[in-house]
């Protein structure tokens, strides 16, 4: 592979129109602390973990020696080294730097290098799309992209921009230990952290061990002792932060203050049970061991330089996805859980294509993240849940009837929600929103009321737990309720404890917690005007203040209007609020890059308006074609986005009970709400269960059997597939209250499609469940859930079914049905 790789280079540099390589004057000496390789025929020398930097490259080599890219330009410090870049000793070139994949030689592995690799290696003049090179379909472009692209298309299985560094296991012949005198507290400190850190024990040692040991050799005053150390370079660093040299395997600490706790917690998140696997050849600050470290810290710096944006404007930006895309997530300290308020996906992609030009990547932020899935919210008693009943089920684990605030159907119970977890972890809590706080979402994370119109009776509660230590910070409107006479003895008492009320944004701002920042009889302004406050500034002002607190804290925030202007239909203000939302989703993922203790969650509660858009929306036809079908809520699937510690486990589908599960077990509460149970409906691959579809319906021809599952053709000509009830695989525990139905498809068809419709009849029941904003695109795999009617949730009555099937009124659809399964709840949960 390296005689190809090289081979590569001398291709791009005839496409390129460059010259080989001049032959130096004299021979390229290297340093004897270089770990690079050195070809003689070729000149080239390699071996690096990544692109390296300027500095890395001239550490290499004794003498001074400068490094100059293929463009004549003289670079140094952390500046990336292009591939082809030449090492001059004087007038000579004693070296070129090969870096693997970096065919455009720009210092950058990118689409257009693959694109050169695939037309000089494997000979296709093709380009390639940012969409279509997501191989990984984690929705960013990045090496890994390349990589598995060249794999699949060119048959060419390297990693580019890689080579293997250092890679040892602690198995009894190769293993570390610290090399330091063995009463060094530092050394101590050390390997204590190390221990705790990961359970690897490193010895202390102050004599020569064998060969076979590699050592993390600490102390500064060790510089001296041993000349492998460069001391030149070791005492530039900060004495709170650390020193490290990856000399020959070995791995060489300077650290004292802070900096010895932090180079173990970096050294020990190296570790993968008993491996240590290091850059190659690596000398300089800890923070800079890896690649993704050095794009990591380079860019918390560059974030650190800059305030966040709170003035409308979305803040994503360049440093935060790089910082987000190479950070090392650790076990949350804090969580962040953002509700937008009716935020289906189509108000997310509308609003992306109309603030296209005011978007980083003209993406909304909250796609920058990483695990991206879709959740169900019906209610216990409503196919369409409402706010309250959507909000207990996110903020309790607990479905429940419409209208309830944080209570089971009859109200005999208050469940606990993940705000008050929190306080008890000794976390600091907060809640944010757009309209009142004591509307229902924020409600079901700070109160327990029968009816989500007892709004003065949600603020006394308020209140109370702003007096008892349960909530530090609640921001948003709906001082009418709070001001109501009837809360003035909790008000009295709430300020004689020490809480700052207030209607003022500026008094807010020089406030401490506990703070009450209450701004307006009911709903705040879109844009925020002189003295009102946007939603990513009572963003930023929470997160300032509840970070404070040692013990991390737990934030909800709502974007509460954007569910306002779904039920007036107006198009423009619900982009408007989605927007705004972004933008504080924006300034809470600002944080979580430069705090990776921190998980970052965003749903919503319900679709409002049953928004359609185009199946190929553009900025033309978005706002002109887009059409609401109703001015209420709708049952369809809404959106999850997630990043940080364990939040993969929210990619695909779940219900919006389970999203806040998941949230709870964060803060380590296991026994937290009822998680939904789902059983298979059909065996589709029996093939008795294939035979008695193609039995059921009258077309047979427009159905085959693949393996796979069973695929169709829906159209004028064939508008149903009856599903064979005496096939269900139904168990009277399992199908007894059957909530929901949920298929899982691929659209083989050329163009985005709708989804099938789907219904089911028993004895003097039905059930139709009809979609027409969901689009499922060409080759796209979807779960999509078909809630039933409230009335056909009866017990038993899947059992007794005696008619199912999926029918296209309108269009047509060339669909492969994968699974089918049901989801079984009991009525009260």
């Amino acid at each position: 592979m390296k005689k190809r790789i090289l081979s590569f280079f001398a291709a791009a540099a005839v496409l390129a129109g460059s010259v080989l390589p001049v032959v130096a004057e004299e021979p390229a000496v290297l340093s004897p602390r270089a770990v690079v390789e050195y070809d003689e025929a070729s000149r080239y020398v390699y071996g690096f973990d990544g692109i390296p930097s300027a500095a890395v490259v001239a550490a290499q080599f004794d003498g001074n020696v400068k490094i100059v890219t293929p463009k004549g330009e003289e670079i140094t410090g952390d500046t990336a080294v292009p591939a082809e870049s030449s090492v001059m000793s004087g007038t000579s070139e004693v070296a070129k730097v090969a870096v693997y994949g970096d065919a455009n030689r720009d210092g950058k592995i990118n689409l257009s290098d693959v694109t050169l690799m695939l037309k000089a290696i494997a000979r296709w003049d093709v380009d390639i799309s940012s969409v279509s090179a997501d191989a990984s379909a984690d929705i960013r472009i990045n090496i890994n992209d390349v990589s598995l692209t060249l794999k699949y298309i060119a048959k060419w299985d390297v990693r580019l921009g890689y080579t293997p560094g250092i890679r040892l296991v602690n198995d009894g012949l190769v293993r570390y230990c610290i090399m330091a005198n063995t009463d060094d507290p530092v050394a101590i400190a050390f390997a204590t952290a190390v221990k705790e850190a990961c359970g690897v024990e490193l010895p202390i040692r102050d004599d020569c061990v064998p060969e076979s040991t590699n050592y993390i050799v600490i102390g500064s005053d060790l510089c001296d002792k041993y000349d492998f150390i460069d001391a030149e370079a070791a005492a530039k660093v900060d004495p709170d932060k650390a020193y490290i040299d990856t000399y020959a395997g070995d791995v060489h600490i300077v650290a004292e203050g802070e900096g010895v706790e932090f180079a173990a917690a970096t050294i020990a998140g190296e570790f993968d049970g008993e491996d240590l696997t290091l850059p190659r050849g690596y000398a300089g600050p800890i923070t800079h061991m890896t690649e993704r470290g050095r794009l990591y810290w380079d860019a918390v710096a560059r974030i650190e330089g800059t305030a966040p944006s709170v003035d409308g404007t979305n803040g994503m930006n360049e440093d935060i996805y790089i910082a987000i895309s190479n950070a090392n997530f650790t076990a949350p300290k804090n969580i962040i859980y953002m509700i937008g308020d009716g935020m289906g996906k189509n108000i997310v992609s509308a609003t992306e294509i109309v603030y296209k030009d005011e978007l980083y990547g003209g993406q909304m932020t909250m796609k920058y993240l990483p695990n991206i899935g879709l959740q169900s919210t019906y209610s216990s008693n409503e196919q369409i849940t409402d706010s309250a009943a959507g909000g207990t089920a996110l903020s309790t684990g607990h479905k429940t009837t419409n209208g309830t605030i944080a209570m089971n159907a009859d109200n005999t119970i208050s469940y606990k929600t993940l705000l008050e977890i929190a306080a008890e972890k000794g976390m600091s809590t907060g809640v944010i929103a757009t309209k009142s706080v004591t509307d229902a979402t924020p409600a079901t994370f700070t109160a327990h009321v029968h009816d989500r119109g007892e709004e003065v009776e949600i603020a006394r509660q308020q209140l109370t737990k702003l007096t008892d230590g349960t909530l530090d910070l609640i921001l948003g409107g709906g001082y009418e309720y709070y001001n109501n006479s009837a809360n003035s003895g909790v008000m009295a008492a709430a300020k004689e404890r020490g809480v700052t009320y207030t209607n003022d944004w500026e008094m807010a701002q020089g406030a401490s917690l506990p703070l009450a920042g209450i701004f307006y009889p009911h709903e705040l302004p879109t844009d925020g005007l002189d003295n009102d406050p946007h939603i990513a500034d009572m963003t930023d002002l929470a997160l300032n203040l509840l970070s404070e607190d040692e013990n991390g804290f737990f934030l909800m925030v709502e974007g509460s209007k954007i569910d306002s202007y779904g039920h007036a239909n107006e198009f423009g203000m619900e982009t408007d609020e989605t927007f705004e939302f972004d933008c504080a989703v924006a300034v809470a993922l600002r944080y979580v890059a430069l705090n990776p203790d921190t998980v970052l969650i965003i749903t919503a509660d319900h679709e409002t308006g049953a928004l359609s858009i185009p199946a190929e929306p553009t900025a033309d036809n978005i706002e002109s074609s887009s059409r609401y079908g109703s001015s209420g809520h709708f049952w369809v699937d809404v959106p999850v986005y997630a990043i940080g510690y364990r939040t993969e486990e929210l990619l695909g589908f779940q219900e919006n009970t389970d999203v806040a599960i998941f949230t709870a077990s964060l803060m380590s509460d296991e026994e937290f709400g009822y998680k939904s149970q789902s059983y298979e409906l059909f065996d589709l691959d029996d093939e008795a269960t294939g035979n008695a579809i193609l039995a059921a319906n009258k077309k047979p021809e427009f159905i085959s059997l693949d393996g796979e599952g069973v695929t169709v053709s829906l159209s004028s000509d064939n508008r149903y597939l009856y599903l064979p009830v005496d096939k269900m695989i139904t168990d009277d525990e399992n199908t007894k209250n059957v909530s929901a139905v949920r298929i899982t498809y691929r659209n083989n068809s050329d163009k985005a499609k709708t989804l099938p419709s789907f219904f089911v009849m028993g004895d003097g029941y039905s059930s139709t469940s009809v979609d027409r904003i969901t689009y499922i695109n060409p080759g796209e795999t979807m779960t999509f859930t078909y809630v039933l009617e409230s009335g056909a949730k009866n017990d038993g009555y899947f059992n007794a079914a005696t008619e199912m099937a999926l029918t296209m009124r309108s269009g047509s659809i060339d669909i492969t049905i994968l699974d089918i399964e049901v989801v079984n709840r009991p009525f009260d949960c």
